[in-house]
């Protein structure tokens, strides 16, 4: 199997990641690995680490809000709390003919693109993934948004037969109803 992807003239592992993610993917040696049992995960973000689409599905909640100028989402319990240059994700996304451009808009946003790291050593390519940590940090601030995005890392991890995890969490304090 590891000679489908590693051979004398060919070394899938020294190919930028974007070229080869969907072969990987799709490889028998990724199908097989993936369903292996694993001894554990550590330094495991809750933020970074739960698919984009669990982000999306909280852009779709009536109190996230975002804001283009500064690139951070925020919670908004109550529209008095709101801050100045920050729109809910709902209307924002009611400008775009299909809701759908505005989702990928923010996939763009969430993840970091090949285009971001095209080229660049691991320490550059860091640069760009920590503005994207601050960007959807506001998020994970609120309780029953943390309490989605840990079980899908969970379920994730459950998924992929990890028994241990270690979580980290670096936010701060969070927030709920109460505030």
């Amino acid at each position: 199997m590891k000679e489908q992807l590693v051979t004398p003239l060919y070394n899938v592992t020294i190919h930028d990641f974007y070229a080869v993610k969907d072969g990987l993917i799709e490889s028998q040696l990724y199908q097989v690995l993936s369903k292996m049992p694993k001894g554990g995960l550590h330094h495991l973000h809750t933020t970074a680490a739960p698919h984009v689409d669990v982000f999306l599905e909280l852009t779709y909640e009536p109190m996230t809000y975002y804001n283009e100028r500064e690139g951070l989402f925020k919670v908004f319990q109550e529209i008095k709390d709101k801050e100045d240059g920050f729109m809910t994700c709902q209307e924002m996304r009611s400008f775009y003919e299909n809701p759908k451009e505005y989702d990928e808009i923010l996939k763009s946003q969430i993840l970091l693109t090949h285009e971001e790291s095209a080229g660049l050593e691991s320490h550059d390519i860091w640069a760009y993934f920590q503005h994207k940590f601050s960007r959807i940090g506001g998020l994970a601030k609120y309780k029953p948004y943390f309490a989605r995005l840990l079980r899908a890392n969970i379920d994730a991890c459950i998924a992929q037969n990890i028994f241990i995890v270690e979580l980290r969490h670096t936010s701060g304090c969070l927030q709920d109803e109460q505030k």
